[in-house]
């Protein structure tokens, strides 16, 4: 397990020791710690708890909703899901914006937001005989792990990540709910239990149960329950997959209990969308300036840059085999072709 110092308040530190932080853990090659992801985890509930109602609106019990508004930053950089690739978002952070300055110096100087469309865990494909030994592991009660140890220490050290970017940078930094979070591999709320290769939902809860302790579950199941389902710009909508039906603000605000619309943001498959949901959405949140707005998400892998679908307004950007980013300026018109990027990797951006 890795050991990172407790740090009191990631607010205040100065940004060379963040930076290495953040570096340190999408490096680390162990699993989180106990005590400190559990020190994370209690954090950033904190953060999430204390939203800004200006850029995320409280729900009728006063508690933020599902709604993130981007509108007040000139600039937006959009990442699909992340599956464990550590790699991925340490690129996207040290991407040169228009060549000049790395994505997290723009955070830091609060001149841009990032915005990630879920599925932080459960790596893919391309550990498919990574899973296929971890199955064996599991079926040998964990005696020997290092192959499920590497999935944890990838999929959870970027999520410890995830949370120590959205705590330092709780109004430009945010991540949506994908229907990969779900730790307890519930099938309820909105979430279906997950297996594509071999149980990899039911064998990472069963990890966690036998190396984890309680309490730590329960912080990470309160943490994935208090995450958003939607975003708002000026010129863009965003969810972790095509929405399923039309819906409005007073539903998205109000999403913890609705486990019809969390499923239908989070689960939906290629041309299971109604027909005009996208286009009925982007009218309503966005009345001037339809012609020059999309709708992005991730969820169903495609095979180039970007899909357009759902009469060519919803922007499809998950490929797992490319770290694809989207670069919107919302002062000007989308220029898919431009806005849509592959990142070099981290090693080539130094």
């Amino acid at each position: 397990m890795n050991n990172f110092k407790l740090i009191d308040n990631l607010k205040t530190i100065d940004f060379e020791n963040f930076q290495n932080l953040i570096k340190n853990l999408l490096d680390c090659t162990n699993p989180p710690d106990n005590t400190f992801f559990k020190h994370v985890l209690s954090n950033v509930l904190v953060t999430l708890n204390n939203e800004d109602i200006d850029i995320r609106p409280r729900d009728n019990n006063n508690k933020p909703g599902g709604l993130i508004y981007l509108k007040t930053f000139k600039k937006v950089v959009i990442l699909p899901d992340l599956h464990a690739r550590r790699h991925f978002l340490k690129s996207a952070l040290y991407w040169k914006i228009n060549n000049v300055v790395p994505l997290i110096k723009l955070l830091e100087e609060k001149q841009i937001a990032l915005l990630c469309l879920g599925d932080g865990v459960h790596s893919e494909a391309q550990n498919y005989n990574r899973w296929m030994s971890i199955f064996d592991e599991f079926l040998n009660e964990y005696k020997k792990c290092p192959n499920m140890n590497a999935e944890i220490a990838d999929s959870f050290n970027l999520m410890l990540a995830v949370m120590c970017l959205k705590i330092r940078y709780k109004n430009n930094f945010h991540f949506l709910k994908g229907n990969h979070e779900n730790i307890r591999n519930e099938t309820e709320n909105g979430n279906y239990a997950f297996t594509k290769f071999c149980n990899e939902g039911a064998i990472v809860l069963d990890y966690f149960n036998k190396f984890y302790d309680n309490k730590l579950l329960l912080l990470y199941y309160e943490f994935e329950k208090n995450i958003p389902l939607f975003a708002v710009g000026r010129n863009f909508l965003a969810s972790h997959s095509e929405p399923k039906f039309n819906f409005d603000k007073k539903r998205i605000i109000n999403f913890h209990k609705d486990s019809e619309l969390i499923e239908g943001l989070t689960w939906t498959e290629n041309n299971e969308s109604e027909k005009g949901t996208v286009d009925k959405l982007i009218s309503y949140f966005l009345p001037d300036n339809y012609i020059n707005s999309y709708y992005f998400g991730g969820h169903r892998y495609i095979n180039g840059l970007y899909n357009k679908v759902n009469n060519t307004k919803y922007i499809q950007i998950h490929n797992p085999q490319k770290k694809i980013a989207v670069l919107i300026e919302q002062d000007k018109k989308i220029k898919l072709n431009e806005a849509v990027q592959i990142l070099d990797d981290y090693e080539k951006l130094l």
